[in-house]
């Protein structure tokens, strides 16, 4: 028998029919934006805001900006994922939920690396329905590099030139 594993999906960009997958594990909740996103002047290009959840602020992580798609903008009903890596908690910014489901493990497709960008964070892709439907892979170990906190990801980014 073949192993599974268990995804959440969300949809990045509605208009251009974009779909993120997540191992479900890594996913804590997922709720609507509002208004609570405190700006960070100081904070990487794709770095949204501060959120305030519970008794936590979480950085909110705009993805159209990190994969450098060419609408960066989000509705006010856009949801944020609350995700979990190495200890540490953000939110990933979506335009919907999709919803969860498992897959068995040979529908995960692994992207050839010549195909990648180096800080590419998508490496894989799920497909499903005979290929009718097409995942990306979010990978958050790529996303947070460097020890998975969000101040070495900004430190990292400080680091890089500046685009013209």
């Amino acid at each position: 028998m073949s192993q599974e594993h268990l995804f959440a999906s969300f949809i990045l960009d509605r208009d251009a029919g974009i779909e993120i997958a997540l191992p479900a594990e890594q996913v804590v909740e997922a709720i609507p934006m509002g208004d609570a996103l405190q700006p960070l002047p100081s904070g990487a290009t794709f770095l949204e805001g501060l959120m305030p959840l519970r008794n936590d602020i979480i950085p909110v992580i705009n993805l159209k900006k990190r994969l450098n798609l060419a609408v960066t903008h989000y509705q006010r009903d856009a949801k944020v994922a609350v995700v979990q890596n190495r200890n540490k908690r953000f939110g990933l910014l979506f335009d919907d939920i999709r919803d969860v489901f498992r897959v068995p493990a040979e529908a995960v497709e692994h992207l050839d690396a010549f195909l990648l960008a180096e800080q590419a964070v998508i490496a894989d892709l799920i497909k499903l329905e005979q290929g009718n439907r097409t995942l990306e892979l979010l990978d958050l170990e790529r996303l947070l590099p460097c020890g998975g906190g969000i101040d070495d990801v900004m430190a990292q980014h400080d680091q890089q030139p500046a685009r013209a």
